[in-house]
């Protein structure tokens, strides 16, 4: 299961929806599989009262009782130090904030602002 929660319409419920789609994509069958083998959700505008940061644009986090896998292009190693670089390698659960950016289109002929 995917849920997504937080107020539609914003950028960052549009970026929520982005990854809810990405993930469905990674892993089939994910999106419709019962809350009870895996869970992700996705919270748009996430707001963190006493923290110097307050807003969060998205947080993902996701708990599989099932077996989902990702292959790691760079940077990952393993508690040893060794590469998995292009190793399969299975993910029990995570967490992930992002950033959403808004996007600018330029006007040839304009200056920007």
């Amino acid at each position: 299961m995917i849920e997504v929660i937080g107020e539609e319409g914003t950028p960052e419920h549009d970026a929520a929806i982005a990854v809810k789609d990405a993930l469905a994509k990674a892993w089939p069958g994910l999106d419709t599989s019962p809350d009870t083998d895996d869970h992700v959700k996705i919270a748009a505008s996430v707001k963190l009262s006493g923290h110097k940061v307050s807003d969060i644009d998205v947080v993902v986090v996701g708990l599989f009782r099932t077996k989902h896998y990702i292959i790691p292009k760079s940077q990952a190693r393993d508690a040893d130090g060794n590469s998995l670089v292009g190793k399969q390698v299975r993910v029990r659960s995570f967490v992930a904030a992002i950033e959403v950016k808004m996007r600018v289109s330029v006007i040839p002929g304009h200056p920007f602002r």
